[in-house]
């Protein structure tokens, strides 16, 4: 193989770089077909384009006309979500309990819990699921880990048996409603937003103006009204007085021991313990399973955009939160 002369035109050796560049280009085009093409062969067998068909994990063997199904609530609780425009975290978890609801083989549900709350309404569906669960005639067992605290217990409050762990912790019933305002400090770069409204309230909750004391006492009113249905929840699910709840909604945690005496948990104990109880009530020898997430091209785009919540966030007003 001969040398290029040492006086290789410019032309030469931009045709040699670009040859390169465009097999390169190639490869790169060629891997990531590969991929997707795995991929796809992946997503028929674990599940369909859309993330909507669950798998299932078998952890104990056993009657498989009675079973155990165990479903994790894990971390904040947001992401509600809906068919048409895609899955959240809470969305994906209230299709487990959907499909526990509407399986006849599923007696009993273990729901093992370690969040710090969420948003409100992502909060309220998950609630909504375990009330059709019970409806459905299924018995739901909490296991209470590190913590159920706002959000995380308003989802567990009508369960029939609350485990918790002896160090978790159980509290925070409250709303809350966070503002953040920038006015200010945009100005000190020179930034001016000026919103063209059909009403006064129409930009309420903005985080380029300050809110007014009429605005504040508005949005006060909904965090209450919306205070009083958490208290009111708790009161139905733990079959407690409502004033009893409305003194213990102050916004702060209590320790394992002190859930149960006060009637937020019925017992100490661990994963192993809640697993028993839930075995006992489900049958004789009944089987043991978890569902499994469903591969989801949906979420995987999603994943690829690289959109993030800095637009959401600019866009939204104030949101409100079990925290």
């Amino acid at each position: 193989m001969s040398d290029l002369p040492k006086n290789a035109p410019a032309g030469c050796l931009w045709g040699i770089f670009r040859h390169v560049l465009i097999a390169v280009v190639v490869l790169c085009g060629l891997l990531l077909l590969l991929t997707l093409i795995f991929m796809l062969g992946v997503g028929k067998f674990v599940g369909d384009p859309t993330g909507d068909k669950l798998g299932e994990k078998i952890i104990a063997a056993g009657d498989a006309t009675e079973r155990v199904a165990l479903i994790t609530l894990n971390g904040v609780i947001d992401g509600w979500g809906n068919d048409a425009v895609g899955d959240g975290v809470a969305h994906t978890l209230a299709k487990k309990l959907r499909a526990a609801a509407e399986d006849a083989t599923v007696k009993v549900v273990l729901l093992e819990v370690d969040s710090p709350g969420g948003g409100l309404t992502a909060s309220d569906g998950l609630h909504h699921e375990i009330l059709r669960l019970k409806e459905a005639g299924k018995t739901v067992v909490a296991a209470v880990g590190d913590m159920a605290a706002s959000g995380g217990y308003y989802v567990i409050a009508p369960a029939d048996f609350i485990f918790a762990q002896p160090t978790g912790l159980i509290g925070s019933f409250g709303v809350i409603m966070e503002h953040f305002e920038l006015g200010e400090l945009l100005k000190k770069i020179g930034v001016k937003v000026e919103p063209i409204k059909s009403a006064d309230n129409k930009d309420i909750g903005s985080i380029f103006r300050e809110m007014t004391p009429a605005e504040k006492a508005r949005l006060g009113k909904i965090v209450g009204a919306y205070h009083q249905r958490f208290v009111e929840i708790i009161a139905d699910g733990r079959k407690l007085p409502p004033e009893k709840v409305a003194e213990l909604a102050t916004g702060e945690v209590f320790t394992a021991a002190e859930a149960v005496e006060y009637g937020l948990a019925d017992r100490l104990g661990y994963h192993d313990d809640a697993l028993t109880y839930a075995v006992n009530l489900a049958g004789k020898d009944p089987q043991v399973f978890a569902y499994e997430d469903a591969f989801s091209w949906q979420r995987l785009a999603e994943a690829l955009s690289g959109k993030t919540a800095l637009g959401d966030f600019l866009a939204a007003g104030p949101k409100l939160w079990l925290k």
